[in-house]
Formats: structure tokens, C-alpha cells, sequence
């Protein structure tokens, strides 16, 4: 089974895993889209430090979580939303 870069509804809940497979959050919310990417919210990991939110980019939380552009997104695959970087 190929792994996909495109978040839907299915896979809120998924883990978001960096590269070296750090659980970062899961996904907590997806606004599905017919004219461009979905967007997509993660709510993060309660120990995750100030230095990877910062890594991650995630400095303004929306009410829906921290958003994850569609660049960050390596694959989705099981039960994990890896990031590309």
C-alpha cells in the first residue's frame, strides 16, 4: 500500500511523527478542500518543548491547534502523519 501526502477526515487522530519517528501531536481537526490543499490542525504533544514548536514553525495556535502546512507533510501512512523535514 503506497503512503500518501494528503490529509483527510480519516486520519484525524493519526500521530504527526517527525523523522526520527518523535511524536509531535496528533492530528485534531481537517477542513477538506475542492479548490486546494486541506488544511490541516494538530494538537501538540503536552511535553513537547518550546524548541521544537519553534522548529516546527508552530508559533500561532489557531483554536482548531497548530496549523501544518502542506509542504511539511512526508506521507500519511497506518496510523501516522509523518513530516517531510
Amino acid at each position: 500500500m503506497p503512503s500518501e501526502t494528503t490529509v483527510t477526515l480519516s486520519d484525524r487522530g493519526k500521530e504527526v511523527v517527525t523523522q526520527d519517528d518523535e511524536v509531535v501531536g496528533e492530528i485534531a481537526e481537517v477542513e477538506e478542500s475542492d479548490s486546494g490543499p486541506n488544511r490541516v490542525f494538530v494538537d501538540p504533544d503536552p511535553d513537547l518543548s518550546d524548541s521544537m514548536l519553534s522548529t516546527l514553525g508552530w508559533s500561532d495556535r489557531h483554536e482548531k491547534g497548530y496549523e501544518l502546512e502542506p509542504e511539511q507533510i512526508g506521507s500519511v501512512y497506518g496510523d501516522q502523519v509523518r513530516l517531510e523535514h
